[in-house]
């Protein structure tokens, strides 16, 4: 009766009290800043022709950006995984935790690590998220294909 409905509607809204934060950092990406791009790398060219699976580097595009300064691409430039032959993750490499810094953070192998706060992100998964330091959101992913050697970055 009415009882056994007050006692579900208190469920439920208990559910929708909990789960709600959950909702909002669904939007997980939505801390680093929105940077239209798209971008295609060569493959078969150093450093990225040296990629073995399970590695990572970070794109470099010297001819577009000849000052040091210069964010090559994204945010605050990007850091590329390779997960089998044909697939590739791609990250800003912008840490979370210090976004108007831009500071970058610098692949490990299957990580990607803050040299400033030590925040530690796992790339192997394509989700990044923090492993360890006070970074609490997940590196910026952005879109990848490859067509041949082609791989193509984009949001």
């Amino acid at each position: 009766g009415m009882h056994k409905k007050k006692f579900w509607l208190k469920i439920v809204l208990l559910a929708a009290m909990v789960l709600l934060p959950l909702g909002c950092e669904e939007g997980i990406d939505t801390i680093i800043p929105e940077v239209n791009f798209r971008y295609a790398v060569n493959l078969t060219q150093h450093p990225y022709s040296l990629m073995g699976i399970g590695t990572s580097a970070i794109i470099q595009d010297p001819l577009r950006f000849p000052s040091p300064g210069d964010v090559p691409i994204g945010y605050a430039g990007v850091i590329i995984y390779k997960a089998s032959e044909t697939t590739f993750y791609a990250f800003d490499r912008c840490c979370p935790y210090h976004v108007e810094e831009k500071h970058q953070v610098n692949p490990d192998g299957a990580l990607a690590v803050c040299p400033v706060d030590s925040s530690k992100f796992v790339l192997a998964d394509g989700l990044a998220f923090p492993v360890s330091g006070p970074a609490e959101y997940g590196l910026k992913t952005y879109n990848t294909s490859v067509d041949k050697q082609i791989l193509y970055i984009y949001n």
